[in-house]
């Protein structure tokens, strides 16, 4: 059945109504809020799948399951400085540590310029707020500022589906998707220390050659993070049969290793149900820091497992 025009268009009507209201300020409970979804008959909130990092089975862009990380991490990423992104890489691994992470160039919507892929497990966009409009749409069937349907029964899943809206808005203007960015940057606080031990062993694994503890922030400052933000060759074993943006199908952006109590299975579509299991899993450049790992006595072994269990 066709959607009425009117229909199309009334919840991007109601959140650009009610983000002039609530765009002052930031208020975080947003986030929980349940969004209907007169195309799917969905109503979610963007905390239904971040608030407990869940898995989504299947996925409604047709790129098997997922799982979503807390907000609290995508406001860390957002806040990294492009410039860090770009000293990190090493595509022609030229300091021979077997480790070649190379940028993703992606097109940002909301500027309309190449910017270095940052968010999703395939670092296949930008920004925060095309992070947020992509989620919007394939995840819970909300047209935006920057993305809309190309017909009244498309689904997202299909070729074409999903297209930019003709002229973007300025990410500034007081539109829903402005609030929730606003929302998720709210989110980033100040952080505390790691475990100096525990850090100095995770970097004896070698682990902390992708999983970078720290980025640098657009202000300076440093940003507990354990990432680098750059696609790298997994392995077979981690090898999807698609691929996604420039990644290739065994290439994964790093993911961030914060918030392990908060997740529900590990890796991007949450098939380990422990730290080992995700640590064996890993292929390709993260190879030797495999068998380090599985090198690890005892005792190093709890300390590792532990650390990692409290970020």
């Amino acid at each position: 059945m066709r959607l009425k025009p009117g229909l199309r268009y009334c919840v991007a009507a109601f959140l650009a109504a009610k983000a002039a209201v609530l765009a002052p300020q930031a208020h975080t409970e947003t986030l929980d809020e349940r969004l209907f979804s007169p195309r799917t008959g969905d109503q979610l909130s963007c905390a239904d799948c971040h608030a407990e990092a869940k898995v989504i089975q299947g996925g409604k862009v047709g790129m098997g399951n997922r799982r979503a990380d807390p907000l609290a991490i995508s406001a860390l990423i957002d806040a990294v400085s492009e410039e860090h992104i770009f000293s990190a890489a090493d595509p022609l691994d030229r300091d021979g540590d077997n480790i070649s992470g190379r940028v993703s160039w992606v097109l940002s919507l909301t500027d309309q310029r190449q910017v270095p892929g940052r968010f999703g497990w395939k670092a296949s966009v930008g920004t925060l707020e095309d992070q947020i409009a992509n989620a919007l749409i394939t995840d819970m069937g909300l047209e935006n500022a920057l993305l809309t349907f190309s017909t009244a029964t498309c689904s997202a899943d299909e070729p074409g589906c999903v297209v930019a809206v003709a002229s973007p808005v300025d990410a500034k203007e007081e539109s829903a998707l402005a609030i929730l960015a606003a929302e998720v940057r709210h989110l980033l606080t100040p952080q505390a220390k790691p475990d100096p031990g525990g850090v100095r062993l995770f970097t004896d694994t070698g682990c902390a050659a992708c999983h970078q503890p720290y980025m640098r922030g657009t202000e300076g400052r440093g940003l507990l993070l354990f990432t680098d933000l750059l696609l790298h060759d997994m392995g077979q074993e981690l090898a999807e049969n698609r691929t996604v943006g420039t990644a290739t199908q065994s290439e994964w952006r790093t993911a961030s290793l914060l918030g392990f109590s908060q997740k529900a299975g590990l890796l991007h579509d949450g098939r380990a149900e422990t730290i080992a299991q995700a640590v064996e899993a890993h292929g390709g450049e993260a190879q030797d820091s495999v068998t380090r790992f599985l090198a690890l006595s005892e005792t190093q072994m709890l300390e590792l497992l532990a650390f990692l269990r409290g970020l």
